[in-house]
């Protein structure tokens, strides 16, 4: 019998649901929060998605945990954000530690580093565009499969040319 060292770099198979994302939502304080749980690819996959029903233009702020660095601009045209964001749709869903905040026409639209979306409106619109997009409203959004390790969040070289290939493409800046 062969004994061999548990892998920690293994995908976690918890790590994958079913494609019937469950959300909850809340009325706070005048404003409707929703949470998202799904997987990691879904994550970074419904991100691209929702962020068309934002208007078109929005204000974005990249925020990389992993390299400690934040950028945003103003006035950025969704279908560049889109675009930008399926190019590093891949790499973001498979290290995280990256949150993106997206606001526009009293919308907020997160996602973050570990992967989960969270919606901010002033009306419940979410509400019936999440139900159109095939997703599942429940009482309570069961936890993530995996979670941010103790330590701080390493550095992943690729996961860091990939944000900065799409902060240079937005046009992105140092906060202030």
């Amino acid at each position: 019998m062969l004994f061999r060292e548990r892998r920690t770099d293994r995908l976690d198979p918890r790590r994958f649901r079913d494609d019937r994302v469950p959300y909850v939502t809340s009325l706070v304080d005048g404003r409707w929060e929703t949470r998202l749980a799904p997987s990691a690819e879904l994550a970074a996959e419904l991100l691209v998605e929702l962020v068309r029903h934002m208007g078109t233009h929005v204000s974005v702020m990249v925020d990389d945990h992993r390299a400690n660095v934040r950028w945003q601009r103003r006035d950025v045209p969704v279908a560049d954000i889109r675009d930008a964001l399926v190019r590093l749709r891949p790499t973001l869903a498979r290290f995280g530690g990256v949150g993106f905040l997206l606001e526009g026409d009293g919308d907020r639209l997160a996602l973050t580093p570990l992967l989960g979306l969270e919606i901010s409106a002033r009306t419940d619109r979410w509400r019936f565009l999440l139900d159109g997009e095939g997703l599942v409203a429940r009482e309570i959004v069961p936890a993530k499969a995996w979670r941010k390790p103790g330590r701080a969040w390493d550095p992943v070289p690729e996961l860091s040319v990939a944000v900065a290939e799409v902060v240079t493409r937005l046009g992105l800046g140092p906060p202030g």
